[in-house]
């Protein structure tokens, strides 16, 4: 703020900025979960820190850009900006498609992708093997992948409350691409058991893998899955557990869920808007501007 002038485009990609300055400002804003869903904060410094920052940045920017029709609804109800908020809805390209033939004869294994934090849900997907089980399923498990991010307390709760699990839940942590294909390839379908999310980003890259997908019935999943999910209330276990009992029993449900999951990748790709192009037409549009 001190050196650069109204000269210099300040493009801030990582829902943090500069809350003054003389400088014209680009502001990508994931999503305002720390002050929507203050529990999502790891504590009341970090809340009080991205309050601060966010809401100063969106009252200086020039445009923003958001992910998702829910973020920008819940970024213009808690920063109020006086600037346009556009969204970029980039899609997965890069995943191979996993053949139906082999999701119908996997095993009943589900994949659940994604950052080990306490929004996600993890504790409920957990729970749901437990009442799995209860209902007679005795082969249902799930392999999580992900990782703390910084909270190691939280992983250490997360693995103790798997050995209740009987080995049905499997922690692998972060894993390379050839990885994550493998075990894409040998699961039955995903699990996405988030409370809150910006965007759904596990969500759009099982649909773009060609995979049943179950996930939390919160607005940005529906926004990316649309009719092609399975949706059970976030927190429900057992709504939950009878999803994927019923999935794990009729591989024909899988076959036609995968179906349902490639039409409604096809959907997302063509409303696409790419990073590069979205980003390059905010720059121009405020380099006009000046």
């Amino acid at each position: 703020p001190f050196l650069n002038g109204p000269s210099t485009l300040l493009v801030c990609p990582g829902d943090q900025a500069p809350v003054w300055g003389r400088s014209p400002l680009l502001f990508v804003v994931h999503d305002v979960r720390r002050l929507a869903a203050r529990e999502t904060a790891r504590g009341r410094l970090e809340a009080t820190y991205y309050r601060r920052v966010m809401k100063g940045g969106a009252g200086r920017a020039s445009q923003i850009l958001t992910i998702s029709e829910f973020s920008r609804t819940e970024l213009i109800e808690h920063l109020k900006p006086r600037c346009p908020v556009s969204i970029v809805a980039e899609q997965p390209r890069d995943i191979e498609l996993v053949p139906s033939e082999k999701i119908e004869g996997n095993p009943p294994d589900f994949l659940l992708v994604g950052a080990l934090r306490g929004y996600k849900g993890i504790e409920t997907a957990i729970d749901a093997l437990g009442d799995s089980s209860e209902t007679g399923d005795s082969g249902a498990a799930i392999v999580c992948v992900g990782d703390s991010e910084g909270d190691p307390g939280y992983v250490e709760r997360i693995a103790r409350l798997a050995t209740e699990a009987d080995g049905r839940f499997r922690m692998t942590g972060w894993i390379s691409d050839e990885e994550l294909r493998a075990l894409y390839e040998a699961c039955c379908g995903t699990v996405n058991p988030s409370t809150y999310e910006g965007y759904g980003l596990s969500v759009a890259e099982s649909l773009a893998a060609g995979l049943p997908t179950i996930a939390s019935d919160i607005p940005p999943h529906r926004e990316i899955g649309g009719d092609a999910v399975l949706y059970f209330e976030p927190g429900d276990a057992g709504s939950l557990a009878g999803l994927m009992l019923r999935l794990s029993r009729d591989p024909a449900r899988r076959a036609e869920m995968a179906l349902a999951s490639r039409r409604r990748h096809l959907e997302l790709l063509a409303t696409d808007r790419p990073w590069a192009l979205a980003l390059g037409e905010s720059i121009g549009e405020i380099s006009d501007l000046r």
